[in-house]
């Protein structure tokens, strides 16, 4: 054996020609790992970001250990024999005939105290496994940092994952905040480098930010659609996303070739899977949101997946970094997703394999008993499990629903519509839900599916009547089509329904009482008669309406509180907040003035635990009224009822006009100016915690006195997310931990500094100085 070692320097790091974002998060978790371990693995898809992590690190380390970094690219390499042969080559060490490799490695390395970062170990990952642990078994102060796609798998072994660059959370956030996260920073340092002309402004940031956003922060896509701004506008390129594999094809000609182009990048994950993880890969792409073991069980196997190799494969797409821990809650079920760059790609390959229509078949039945089952349980016991698990499936839904009308599925459409009428209702979100009625009423052949159809006109009417004028007529002639169409054939349920809000319809805007009364006794009668309990207690609400109406108050009074009887029978809070409000104006007018308020309150927080922001407003606007002393406060929660109703698209703060003039005529104009503009700011938790507090004062800003030092450094790290924009899920993937984790540290900084809510957060970490 000869060797040439020559006289070292302390690394071997290649010199960058672009700066370095970001990341100082990430750079002191690695080396706090590296303090802790002799093997740290960083991982994560194709253009994360790991090489330039790795050596920004090895790079702020090099004095750390007394000889030094050293980096060894393993990319360009095809034979996994190769792996000692290519480290040896960067301390210029020689083989002789007789001796091995990896023993002349070893013998150089067994004294040494030195970091070696071993980049792109994917596609010769056993070798590297078995190099790695060789020779930190017999060089005692040797360690490594590996980047590949999936964790080396050998004792000892750390793994972290790179996550995405930092994303804010909204597009509407503050400038200043969004121009500071890492991906809007990268963005604008690669466009001006690529056009010097390309500047950040208050026009174009917010479009900067939809593109990162769509691009799941990865820098690698980032970079590439950064170097498009020499040919195209920055609206121009968030336009072309849809097909982004087209579009970002413009990388260095001198980066590596799985590094020039997006697609080459996916390609180069894609090759190293077996023929049954590349089968599971395309298949999950169908998932538009997260999805968990069982419903990827529901849809993904036969035809190549057996149902005992499932949770292998699975868990080895985690580990290649093409599918993501969502969450992970103990006691809870885990969930998985896939950044929706690498699901387009999946998705392209499933259209290639000639799968998507079978696939995308399955995803909508499953979809479609789902939301069947939950149109029932959101109106019983189990409705808030429901609402949180239709809020986890709103995108694999709302793809359901796309595939429903592209497909021309079109009894599928309407049933699946109508079962999520109820959801869309009960979240406010009528804007949304009529949008998707209107796209399947253009199908041609709705009236091939009766029974379908007058249960999706029932639900589509209630929308555009929660949503807009109870004169909007558009309402009613939904009702009587659904009407017709029940009573022909013999759709007692859909009948009672139709009925039940034409006599609530009737009585309200034509004053025809009677007729409407005929309306709702009959609908009382069905719903008694298929065993409805839910529906009669809503036939009963809306005959203590039209008592009411009839200045019948009395009789309004009995029939509300029986309705609201059954309604708690049945486990449905949303029917209750609404008929808590009713009762508590009924005995307001009728003198028991506090027992009213107090149970309006009631409906308020009611309202607030179910999420409904419909409720929340009318909530809101009800104690007002209620609340005639206080000119002013009444004058501050109009104001923030008015900018709920507008939050969701509903013109029902438009009636609170002649109140206001009143108003303003009874406190002057410039009183009245600053009770409307601390109103219009409150935040929701703000509004409601003013209406549910006994003082009359507008709420303070957020006390200077508490001290961050009481926040733990956990806390102090969640605090500082929230300020940059990210979401709760975001954070979670942030910190490694679950989302539920971010909800337990959120519930300790507001409870500690005294606040509510995310902007009142947001406001104290930038007065401290925290971001």
């Amino acid at each position: 054996m000869t060797t040439n070692l020559f006289d070292m320097t302390t690394n071997n790091l290649p010199i960058q020609l672009t700066s370095f974002i970001g990341r100082e998060r990430e750079i002191a978790e690695v080396k706090r790992l590296l303090g802790a371990t002799r093997l740290l693995t960083l991982t994560g898809s194709g253009g994360a970001g790991k090489t330039r992590l790795a050596l920004q690190v090895a790079s702020q380390l090099i004095e750390q250990y007394a000889h030094g970094t050293w980096f060894v690219d393993l990319a360009p390499l095809n034979d996994s024999t190769l792996v000692p042969q290519a480290i040896a080559s960067v301390f210029d060490l020689r083989q002789s005939a007789d001796v091995p490799v990896i023993a002349v490695l070893t013998d150089y390395l067994r004294s040494k105290n030195l970091l070696l970062v071993l980049d792109n170990c994917e596609h010769l990952i056993v070798s590297c496994a078995q190099v790695a642990d060789s020779l930190l078994r017999h060089c005692p102060n040797l360690s490594i940092l590996a980047t590949s796609r999936e964790p080396l798998g050998i004792g000892g072994e750390f793994s972290f994952r790179v996550p995405s660059l930092l994303l804010p959370d909204s597009l509407a956030a503050r400038i200043e905040l969004i121009a500071q996260s890492e991906a809007i920073k990268l963005f604008n340092e690669r466009a001006t480098a690529t056009h010097h002309d390309f500047k950040l402004t208050n026009q174009n940031v917010s479009t900067i930010a939809q593109i990162c956003q769509r691009l799941d922060g990865m820098p690698l896509a980032i970079e590439l659609a950064a170097a498009r701004t020499r040919s195209l506008s920055v609206e121009q390129i968030v336009a072309r996303l849809d097909d982004r594999f087209r579009l970002l094809t413009t990388g260095s000609r001198t980066a590596p070739t799985r590094q020039q182009t997006l697609r080459e990048a996916m390609d180069w994950s894609y090759d190293l899977l077996s023929e049954q993880e590349r089968i599971l890969f395309r298949r999950l792409s169908v998932f538009a949101g997260g999805l968990t073991l069982q419903v990827a069980e529901s849809i993904c196997l036969g035809d190549g997946i057996d149902p005992r190799e499932m949770l292998d494969l699975l868990s080895s797409l985690v580990d290649k970094s093409l599918v993501m821990l969502s969450q992970y809650d103990e006691g809870a079920e885990v969930s998985y997703r896939l950044l929706e760059t690498i699901r387009q790609y999946a998705h392209a390959r499933m259209d290639e394999a000639g799968e998507s229509t079978e696939i995308r078949n399955r995803h909508l039945d499953y979809f479609l008993e789902l939301a069947r089952e939950a149109g029932q349980q959101l109106r019983g016991v189990n409705q808030m499990q429901w609402l949180r698990r239709f809020d986890m499936e709103r995108d694999n839904l709302r793809a359901a629903m796309k595939w429903t009308i592209e497909s021309n599925q079109t009894e599928k459409a309407l049933s699946l519509a109508a079962s999520l009428g109820r959801f869309w209702r009960m979240r406010s979100e009528f804007t949304e839900g009529r949008l998707w009625f209107e796209r399947i009423f253009a199908l041609t052949d709705i009236h091939q599916y009766p029974c379908a159809c007058a249960s999706a006109l029932v639900a589509q009417a209630t929308l555009v009547w929660l949503q807009t004028s109870p004169t909007n007529a558009l309402a009613r002639s939904y009702f009587e089509r659904a009407l017709a169409i029940a009573r022909a054939n013999g759709d007692k349920s859909n009948c009672a329904f139709a009925l039940d809000f034409m006599g609530l319809i009737t009585s309200m805007v034509e004053q025809d009482h009677a007729t409407a009364g005929a309306y709702l006794e009959e609908s009382r009668m069905l719903f008694q008669e298929i065993g409805d309990r839910w529906g009669l207690a809503q036939a009963i609400w809306h005959l203590g309406f039209v008592a009411e109406e009839r200045e019948d108050k009395a009789n309004a009074l009995e029939l509300c509180e029986q309705s609201l009887a059954i309604f708690r029978e049945c486990g449905d809070q949303h029917p209750q907040s609404v008929l808590l409000q009713i009762i508590g104006r009924l005995l307001w007018e009728k003198g028991e003035r506090a027992r009213g308020i107090a149970l309006v309150r009631q409906a308020l927080v009611l309202a607030q635990r179910i999420d409904s922001k419909f409720e929340i407003a009318n909530a809101l606007y009800s104690l007002s009224k209620r609340l005639q002393d206080d000119p002013a406060r009444t004058v501050r929660l109009l104001m923030a009822s008015r900018g709920v109703y507008e939050s969701i698209g509903s013109i029902k703060g438009n009636v609170f006009n002649q109140h206001l003039l009143a108003l303003r005529a009874q406190l002057g104009d410039a009183e009245y100016a600053s009770a409307c503009e601390e109103g219009r700011a409150m935040t929701l938790e703000q509004a409601i915690e003013y209406a549910l507090a006994e003082k009359t004062t507008a709420p303070s800003p957020i006390s200077s006195s508490h001290d961050p030092k009481v926040l733990t450094p956990r806390e102090v790290d969640v605090l500082r997310l929230v300020a940059e924009g990210l979401s709760d899920a975001q954070i979670a993937e942030k910190l490694v931990i679950s989302v539920r984790t971010v909800n337990t540290h959120l519930s300790s900084i507001y409870s500690k500094l005294g606040v509510k809510s995310r902007s009142a957060a947001t406001r104290y970490a930038l007065d401290h100085n925290l971001v």
